[in-house]
């Protein structure tokens, strides 16, 4: 028995259980099936558990993405704009920075100021 958890653990070290490449795989996977909440889990145990790999700029991307589709237009924003901070590849700044501007797009507009009414004292009689 305990070879055998010795020998999962060589196999995969990281706490998530799934090496960085299977779990955004099953992050995308989660996406096309309609199932955001898991797709979000694997994209953040890629990005939590693998900052230096090179399927952490893809996975922050797709949480951006998911983020967009569930109307978290601010987290969506920040999210890329982290990415954009962190990405050399100006392919991805691009899309990045279109996503941005899609989430600003998508963003309500903030409500407008209520009328200041002047003091009781102030009211003409």
């Amino acid at each position: 028995m305990r070879a055998q958890s010795y020998l999962r653990f060589v196999a995969f070290p990281c706490r998530s259980g799934l090496p960085p490449n299977k779990s955004l795989e099953s992050a995308r996977w989660y996406y096309r099936r309609k199932e955001p909440k898991a797709a979000l889990v694997y994209c953040e145990k890629v990005i939590n558990n693998y900052p230096d790999n090179k399927h952490w700029e893809e996975a922050m991307f797709l949480k951006g993405v998911i983020l967009i589709d569930r109307a978290q237009d601010q987290e969506a924003i920040e999210q890329f704009t982290k990415l954009i901070e962190v990405t050399k590849d100006a392919g991805m700044k691009r899309d990045a920075e279109a996503q941005i501007k899609k989430a600003r797009a998508h963003a309500p507009a903030p409500p407008a100021p209520a009328p200041q009414t002047p003091p009781p004292s102030q009211v003409p009689r």
